[in-house]
């Protein structure tokens, strides 16, 4: 049951996101707006969103370190926190809070 979850999450994420625009070296999405019973959709966007990004951040090290053209989109707009992404890919009837628990001494 939990995998029909996630792909029905990834459906609805997929099916909501827009295509994403170039802007100085960023990829700015927009979507429509994820109601509260899509919330777990919006996560799942969100996630992806920020992986993406790591892996752009990272193959444009690489790509600067081996003096290679780089591509055009180097980072996502958005993706170091979720009320900032909530700009880009909006939320219905809720807010994303990235509440996450850290150990430090």
């Amino acid at each position: 049951m939990i995998c029909l979850g996630m792909s029905r999450d990834h459906w609805t994420f997929q099916g909501n996101l827009q295509q994403p625009i170039l802007d100085n070296n960023r990829l700015i999405y927009s979507s429509l707006p994820f109601s509260s019973e899509q919330a777990e959709a919006w996560w799942l966007c969100f996630d992806t969103l920020c992986m993406a990004d790591k892996e752009l951040r990272q193959i444009d090290s690489l790509l600067a370190d081996l003096k290679r053209p780089q591509f055009g989109a180097r980072s996502i707009a958005g993706v170091k926190d979720a009320s900032c992404m909530a700009r880009f890919i909006p939320t219905e009837g809720w807010l994303p809070v990235n509440a996450q628990i850290k150990v430090s001494k």
